[in-house]
């Protein structure tokens, strides 16, 4: 069971970097979409990198305002749980590996 799969609403994403599957990264985009995620905070060796693959895949052809999500890069772990602890008051996030 991927960690999105969970029944548990969580707002806020860790992506880490590099992601080795790219038709598992438009999958896992699409459905953080779906059950309303407002962050993906990428974070690694190529966090901006990925960032910017989220972000066209959240855009596409077109900008929806019903497919905003937030996205960041980080370079460290504690860069990220510093960013997602401070937005919206969130304390809780799902660590994703794709």
């Amino acid at each position: 069971m991927h960690p999105w799969s969970s029944p548990i609403y969580c707002a806020a994403i860790v992506l880490h970097s590099p992601v080795r599957d790219d038709a598992a990264l438009v999958r896992f985009v699409e459905e953080v979409i779906a059950r309303g995620v407002t962050l993906i905070a990428a974070v690694g060796p190529d966090a901006s990198g990925l960032e910017y693959d989220i972000d066209r895949i959240i855009v596409g052809d077109k900008y929806d305002p019903r497919r905003s999500i937030l996205t960041t890069a980080h370079d460290t772990m504690a860069d990220a749980i510093r960013f997602v602890s401070s937005w919206r008051g969130s304390k809780r996030f799902f660590e994703v590996w794709l």
